[in-house]
C-alpha cells in the first residue's frame, strides 16, 4: 500500500501530538509533582532553620530560664513530705493545741486521696529529629512518676478569737503545704469561747528524692493513751458520812 505525501504528513502530525501528550503526562506531570514536594520540603526545612536561628540568638535566655525552672521544680518537690502517717496528723493537731491554745476534742483522719498531677505539654522532639521528619509524640500522662496525695483531717475544737486567727494564719502559711476547706465556729456569750469544726488537708508527694522524716515525739510519752494531756473524768464517790453509816449498820 502506497501512502500519499498528505497521509504521511498526517501520520507524522499525529505521532508528534501523541509524543507531546505522553511527554506531558509521564514527564512534565511527574516533574511538577516532584517540584511541589521539593518546595514543601524547602518550606519545612526553612521553618527548622528559623527555629535554630531563634534558639541560637536567644541561647543565654533559654539556658538561664532552664536553670531557673529546674531550681523551682526542686524547691517545689522539697515542700511536700514523701509520706504522712497518722502520727504526723496527731502531732500536727497537738501543735495547734500547744502553740495556739486550741483545745482539740476530736480528730478524724480520712484515707489518703490521690490527686491528678497535670504536666504542661512540651515538644519532646529535637531539632535534628524534626529535620529528619520525626513527628512529635503525645506527652505521657505522668512522665516523671510523681504522685500527689491529700490527707484529710476533721477537727472539733474550742478556742478564743485571737487564737483561731493565729492558727489559721499558721496553717495557710505552713511551708509544708496545707489547706483549710471548711471552718464552722459558734460563739458562747457566757464563756466567751468559740467552738466548732475545721476541715484541713495535708499533702504528700511520692516519686521524689525527699526522705521521710520521723515525727518528733519530744514531750510525749510513747504509748500514752492521752497525748493531748487532758484529764480523766473520775466516777463520783459517796460522801464519807454515808460510808461510815453503812459500816455501822
Amino acid at each position: 500500500m502506497k501512502l500519499s505525501k498528505r497521509d504521511v504528513n498526517l501520520m507524522l502530525t499525529f505521532v508528534g501530538i501523541l509524543l507531546v501528550v505522553v511527554t506531558y503526562f509521564f514527564v512534565f506531570t511527574k516533574l511538577q509533582e516532584k517540584t511541589v514536594e521539593v518546595e514543601a520540603e524547602n518550606s519545612r526545612l526553612q521553618v527548622a532553620v528559623n527555629k535554630l536561628d531563634n534558639l541560637r540568638s536567644n541561647r543565654d535566655f533559654y539556658e538561664s530560664e532552664t536553670a531557673r525552672y529546674q531550681q523551682e521544680n526542686a524547691e517545689m518537690k522539697n515542700v511536700y513530705p514523701s509520706a504522712i502517717l497518722n502520727a504526723d496528723k496527731i502531732l500536727f493537731a497537738k501543735k495547734l493545741e500547744d502553740r495556739f491554745g486550741l483545745f482539740v476534742s476530736f480528730l478524724g483522719m480520712n484515707t489518703a486521696e490521690s490527686l491528678d498531677v497535670v504536666y504542661p505539654e512540651a515538644d519532646v522532639v529535637s531539632v535534628d529529629d524534626e529535620l529528619n521528619g520525626v513527628e512529635t509524640p503525645p506527652a505521657p500522662a505522668n512522665p516523671n512518676g510523681i504522685y500527689l496525695y491529700r490527707h484529710g483531717l476533721n477537727v472539733n475544737l474550742e478556742t478564743g478569737y485571737g487564737s483561731i486567727k493565729n492558727a489559721l494564719h499558721y496553717i495557710v502559711n505552713d511551708p509544708e503545704q496545707k489547706s483549710i476547706h471548711a471552718l464552722t465556729l459558734t460563739f458562747n456569750e457566757n464563756t466567751g469561747v468559740l467552738s466548732g469544726t475545721m476541715s484541713i488537708s495535708m499533702y504528700s508527694m511520692t516519686g521524689t528524692n525527699v526522705v521521710y522524716r520521723r515525727p518528733d515525739f519530744t514531750g510525749i510519752s510513747t504509748g500514752t493513751e492521752d497525748i493531748f494531756r487532758t484529764f480523766d473524768v473520775k466516777e463520783p464517790q459517796e460522801p464519807e458520812e454515808d460510808l461510815e453509816d453503812n459500816l455501822d449498820e
